[in-house]
Formats: C-alpha cells, sequence, structure tokens
C-alpha cells in the first residue's frame, strides 16, 4: 500500500470516531441535555469553590491559634512560670483512615 492508501485509510477511520461523537452532541444540544449539563457542572464547580474557601478559613483561623498559643507560652515563661508547669505543646494524631484513602494527597 502506498503512503497516500494509509493516510485515507487513517483519514476515513478518524472522521468515522469524529462523526458519531457530533451527532451525540447535536441531539445533546437540541435535547436541552447539554443546558442541564452545564448547569450541573456549575453547581459543582460552585460547591467546590465555597469548600476550599472555608478550608482555607479554617486553616487560616487555626494559625493565628497556634500564634496565640505560642505567645502565651512566652508570655507565661517570661512571668516567671516554671517550665515544667507550663502543659507541651500538643501532639498531632493521624485519624485512622488518613493514607488509606487512593488517589488523594
Amino acid at each position: 500500500m502506498t503512503p497516500e492508501m494509509w493516510t485515507a485509510i487513517i483519514g476515513v477511520g478518524g472522521f468515522s470516531v469524529i462523526i458519531p461523537k457530533l451527532i451525540d452532541g447535536i441531539i445533546a444540544w437540541r435535547s436541552g441535555q447539554a443546558a442541564n449539563e452545564k448547569v450541573h457542572n456549575q453547581s459543582i464547580l460552585d460547591r467546590l469553590a465555597e469548600s476550599e474557601s472555608r478550608s482555607e478559613g479554617e486553616a487560616e483561623f487555626r494559625r493565628k491559634l497556634e500564634e496565640y498559643a505560642g505567645i502565651l507560652r512566652l508570655l507565661l515563661v517570661q512571668a516567671g512560670v516554671v517550665a515544667h508547669r507550663i502543659p507541651p505543646w500538643p501532639e498531632r494524631i493521624k485519624p485512622p483512615n488518613e493514607g488509606s484513602q487512593k488517589g488523594r494527597k
């Protein structure tokens, strides 16, 4: 077979894959399914943005609490409180299911 023949075969094969997808897209657009899908996808994005915002707010609040605790600890030491009377810093304990979720960081 010549290179031109291979090009024609590959072109027809690619074209035959694109046509059904194009027809499915037109049918979805005409039936309103595409608009419903767009609304659904936007609601997912809105929930994701809200969740990220809430998570960032919680992280910022936690950092402020840690800074405040550090300042109080320093003030206690400066006020003459004996170091063994100051409670130790809490240790982070991993939840039992952390690390078992595949594909998550």
